[in-house]
């Protein structure tokens, strides 16, 4: 079927003529009540890919799956090597707010040593900003930075998933100063 015709075959199986104003449409006379429906046949032909036929449109790459409270979601095994390419300190959150238009970023100032960072964190669901003041939290200090909702991040605090899909903030068992390695 082509694309043009789609519009009348569907208003075929709803039982309708096919609308030939535009100001009908969306209107409740365009699809009156009490008309019965037709038989459901498909609109567009199902293609069926032969083994040796090249694909149209290349699947695209479909994000994975968050595992499960307890699961362990295989991965690609890294050396020694990678995991030491990632900086990982302690840093100390100065202060902590709301980005307007997000329902789940805040925007953080952290201390880490000597130097004040900008880390926006996708955790607003899970933490109150004032009750974040203070803590100490794991950043990553080496990723290039990005820009989430207009704000540059100069990091990222990590964070194990709750059993509610919510964050849960890794932090130091005891205080530790800020800007120490963890490892």
């Amino acid at each position: 079927m082509n694309l043009p015709a789609t519009a009348d075959a569907i208003a075929a199986q709803l039982g309708v003529p096919p609308l030939q104003d535009w100001e009908k449409i969306g209107r409740e006379s365009s699809l009156p009540e009490g008309v019965s429906l037709q038989q459901p046949q498909p609109i567009f032909p199902r293609i069926v890919a032969s083994e040796s036929a090249e694909p149209m449109n290349p699947p695209s790459p479909k994000p994975a799956p968050r595992a499960e409270a307890g699961a362990v979601n295989p991965s690609p095994e890294i050396t020694i090597e990678d995991f030491a390419k990632a900086r990982l300190r302690v840093a100390r959150i100065l202060e902590a707010e709301p980005i307007e238009g997000s329902a789940k970023l805040l925007k953080l100032q952290v201390l880490i040593g000597d130097e004040k960072r900008q880390v926006i964190a996708g955790i607003a669901k899970s933490y109150a900003p004032l009750d974040l003041i203070g803590r100490q939290v794991v950043v990553v200090t080496n990723l290039k930075p990005a820009t989430l909702m207009g704000h540059q991040s100069q990091g990222m605090i990590l964070a194990a998933d709750g059993p509610d899909g919510g964050a849960i903030l890794l932090t130091p068992e005891s205080e530790a100063p800020e800007g120490a390695s963890v490892h």
